[in-house]
């Protein structure tokens, strides 16, 4: 028979090592890393033949090669339709007469947020004039509506799709939250890729990083929809669809501008990066003065990506 003095004090160091076993293993692997620092002498040169096993970007560099002649005809193909839709709208917009580009700019906010919203949309579209950026504001405009429509229609379908099924939601979520968690410049790489410098990859990495807000709102509207007011107009004879389409979605309708809301600010945010892959607007305008330490005209973009926003 054992003690109990004995068994209560297995029982304290067990309890002891499962609360800090992590603080010992870090403790240890710091020792064991110092040790080796000192017999090495000083300081210690990660081994070369561990790195030439690992030719990352030659791997890479071989799969492109392989890649490209498949995927480059539709790509550029793509590209081309999406340049050309682009030209025309910034030419639709530089070319008109910027008076009544500003009123169909301004007349939304009167009629939805008022007179103060209204006044304030005339001093921001005035502004772009002032500071003598119509024509890069009207580019970035350009960038904005079609990666906000791409956006907004994708995104909306795939929710709607995800609040339809349980097992859809399952595969998509992990996708969302890694997408939501990758840094922005990331996004450049394969839009830069498949379309190359200029608009059409700039749209497809911002729809791609727009994307996840409008998704997750729209699933998640539908999904709060009461079950009885669902149950009702099945009760009445409405269909899956028909109660989906004539129910569920006009409820969710305000989670649903949310989500739009939030795809606009994170579009406008990328639009901006994009720059970096040729794509032309407000943020060339920051670069270039950034480069050529011109605060000034640095500071006139940023004013103006701001008051876009």
């Amino acid at each position: 028979m054992r003690d109990p003095e004995s068994s209560s004090s297995d029982t304290l160091t067990s309890r002891f090592w499962l609360d800090y076993r992590h603080w010992f293993t870090g403790v240890c692997v710091l020792l064991i890393s110092i040790l080796i620092w000192k017999i090495q002498g000083g300081e210690t040169v990660f081994p070369e033949s561990w790195i030439s096993a690992f030719p990352f970007a030659d791997k890479v560099n071989e799969f492109d090669k392989w890649m490209r002649p498949i995927l480059q005809p539709t790509t550029r193909a793509l590209g081309a339709g999406v340049t050309w839709f682009y030209e025309y709208i910034v030419d639709l917009l530089i070319f008109t007469q910027w008076q009544i580009v500003l009123v169909v700019l301004v007349l939304p906010a009167f009629a939805y947020g008022g007179l103060r919203l209204g006044l304030f949309a005339v001093a921001v579209v005035g502004s772009w004039l002032v500071l003598d950026m119509w024509d890069a504001a009207m580019e970035t405009l350009s960038l904005m509506c079609i990666s906000i429509a791409l956006s907004a229609v994708v995104g909306i379908v795939l929710g709607i799709a995800a609040s339809q099924s349980d097992r859809l939601e399952m595969i998509i979520k992990p996708i969302l939250d890694t997408m939501q968690t990758l840094p922005a410049f990331i996004y450049l790489i394969p839009a830069f890729y498949l379309f190359g410098l200029g608009a059409p990859g700039a749209i497809l990495a911002t729809v791609i990083y727009a994307l996840p807000p409008i998704v997750r709102l729209t699933n998640l509207g539908i999904r709060q929809v009461p079950i009885g007011i669902g149950e009702a107009a099945t009760s009445f004879g409405a269909t899956t669809i028909q109660s989906l389409a004539k129910v569920k979605i006009p409820l969710a309708v305000p989670a649903i501008k949310l989500g739009v809301n939030q795809t606009v600010m994170m579009a406008l945010a990328l639009v901006v990066l994009a720059t970096f892959i040729g794509a032309p607007g407000l943020g060339e305008i920051v670069l270039r003065g950034m480069q050529r330490l011109n605060v000034g005209k640095a500071l006139e973009g940023g004013l103006a990506i701001v008051l876009m926003a």
